[in-house]
């Protein structure tokens, strides 16, 4: 949806929202509490949904400015970072911390230890 579409909306929706409540105050005093808390309801609604609208549309603009900066390359990218994992795990060395692999998680001939409990 387009920003300003969905700000001329908002915009609109406030001022019936207002409109009615000034009319309902004159013609129906009795009514104005309970109209105006459904208006300052609908209008929160209606604000929560046109700020998502702006943030997606706010992430659509970073995402299309990666795409143009990296060319369609992330994949060989990945594929780099991939191979350059497996030969770290080849040498013994977990990717993402960079010390020595000591084993599986589960080792059948591991025993207890004997300073923990259970």
């Amino acid at each position: 949806m387009n920003k300003t579409v969905a700000y001329a909306i908002g915009a609109a929706v406030a001022v019936v929202g207002l409109l009615g409540i000034a009319y309902i105050t004159v013609e129906r005093p009795d009514a104005t509490a309970t109209f105006t808390s459904t208006t300052v309801l609908v209008i929160g609604i209606v604000t929560t949904f046109f700020v998502t609208v702006n943030g997606q549309a706010k992430v659509a603009d970073r995402l299309e400015n990666v795409e143009r900066n990296t060319n369609g390359r992330l994949g060989a990218k990945d594929n780099e970072i991939t191979e350059l994992q497996r030969k770290l795990l080849a040498a013994g060395l977990d990717p993402q911390t960079g010390q020595p692999v000591t084993g599986s998680v589960a080792q059948p001939d591991a025993q207890p230890d004997p300073q923990q409990p259970g």
